[in-house]
């Protein structure tokens, strides 16, 4: 039987730790990376196999079963539930490709489930105030805290105060970003493509309209969790 080479016992957990050597050291952090590794391997399996199911159980249901199904048979969210099966509807064709090759993050994204941060824009932009809701790139990795701190910083389109959430529109996808995480979610799952022959500021200003719209919904939710009706999990 294979011994770990870091103990997960609760005498291990609360124990100071001396590295006798940096070698001993270099190898500890080692194995650990890899345990991260094989763990994050396995949770995809785990997320693809369980997303099988729950397509599978959806195509079984009549419409409108499908939430009261999960309410009596799924201990996760229903948000949860629709991220597992779009991560096995995205993967189904290749999953080894997923298990073998992707991070957590890096499926998640690919499903277009989460969206990273957009990079913060030029330092002369910043400074100016410049806070277009509307950006013309895909979301790039978040590589600093400091670009969250400044999209914080930034006013709402409506007006609005938001102290958890910022919303921005991103090639034609609007995403909700909470203040303490550096990832982003599609409002609604909506995709709204310019229509053929509609002018470029026409579909700026709808979709600015569709920004405003859904901060005013987050200030009603905001504002519900600050008294407890519901709970931070609603956006």
């Amino acid at each position: 039987m294979e011994t770990d080479l870091v103990p997960m016992t609760e005498a291990a957990l609360a124990a100071p730790y001396q590295g006798k050597s940096l070698a001993v050291v270099v190898g500890e952090i080692q194995w650990l990376l890899g345990k991260l590794e094989e763990n994050s391997k396995k949770t995809l399996w785990y997320i693809f196999e369980t997303g099988k199911r729950l397509a599978a159980v959806k195509e079984i249901l009549d419409h409108g079963q499908f939430i009261p199904w999960l309410e009596q048979n799924f201990v996760l969210t229903y948000r949860t539930a629709n991220r597992y099966i779009r991560i096995f509807k995205t993967y189904k064709d290749a999953p080894l490709e997923l298990i073998q090759s992707k991070s957590i993050r890096e499926a998640y994204i690919e499903a277009g489930i989460k969206k990273a941060l957009p990079a913060s824009e030029q330092e002369g932009e910043q400074e100016s105030g410049r806070s277009s809701a509307v950006l013309q790139t895909i979301p790039a990795a978040l590589t600093d805290r400091s670009q969250l701190v400044w999209l914080f910083r930034q006013p709402t389109r409506s007006g609005v105060a938001l102290k958890k959430h910022r919303v921005q529109a991103v090639n034609g996808q609007v995403y909700i970003y909470r203040k303490d995480t550096n990832m982003a979610s599609p409002a609604l799952d909506l995709y709204l493509p310019r229509p053929a022959g509609l002018p470029e500021p026409a579909w700026q200003k709808a979709i600015d309209a569709y920004v405003v719209a859904t901060e005013l919904y987050l200030q009603t939710i905001e504002e519900f969790e600050e008294r407890g009706i519901v709970s931070e999990e609603a956006v």
